[in-house]
């Protein structure tokens, strides 16, 4: 008969990640949380909190989401085209399954202004969503709304940052 005995160490509860809702302002934990991103070509890790006082758009994204990776060029420009007031994040999660590897390749094809946080494990919880792309608009703290690409345009920004009219989606033509 064999014996065994061994010592078994509980793991320290870690706490439960709930489901955010539009209208919630995000509590400081959102800020200072650190993320692995990937930006200029190189991994880092980073938090939110420079990000706090601005618009904030995070995108859920996959590397084999064809209406996801065609978007990143129109993000860019839109993001350089209201200086420090709006930042574009694209947010990778592990349900993907996508690797670092095929991030990096992805991101050598579509520009050097491309940041993404690779690898989450918490904000596809927080801001939960059953497709991708996936965009949640942050501003000033506050979780204003969740929506598809077609809402990511000029007029809504302005509208948000009190320049213009409410919140619209495009109008599809044929």
């Amino acid at each position: 008969m064999l014996c065994l005995n061994f010592k078994v160490l509980a793991q320290v509860p870690v706490a439960e990640i709930k489901p955010l809702r539009v209208g919630n302002t995000l509590p400081e934990t959102f800020w200072n949380q650190t993320f692995d991103v990937y930006e200029n070509g190189k991994f880092a890790q980073q938090t939110l909190a420079a990000y706090k006082d601005k618009l904030l758009i995070l995108e859920f994204w996959a590397t084999w989401c064809s209406s996801c990776t065609g978007k990143y060029k129109y993000l860019n420009n839109l993001q350089q085209s209201y200086g420090g007031q709006l930042k574009v994040i694209l947010v990778n999660s592990v349900s993907t399954r996508d690797t670092k590897e095929k991030i990096a390749k992805n991101a050598g094809r579509l520009g050097k202004n491309y940041c993404t946080i690779v690898l989450d494990t918490t904000l596809y919880k927080q801001f939960s969503h059953t497709t991708v792309p996936h965009f949640i608009w942050i501003n000033n703290g506050r979780w204003l709304a969740a929506t598809g690409g077609d809402f990511v345009q000029q007029a809504n920004i302005d509208a948000v940052l009190g320049k213009k009219q409410p919140l619209k989606a495009s109008v599809q033509t044929h």
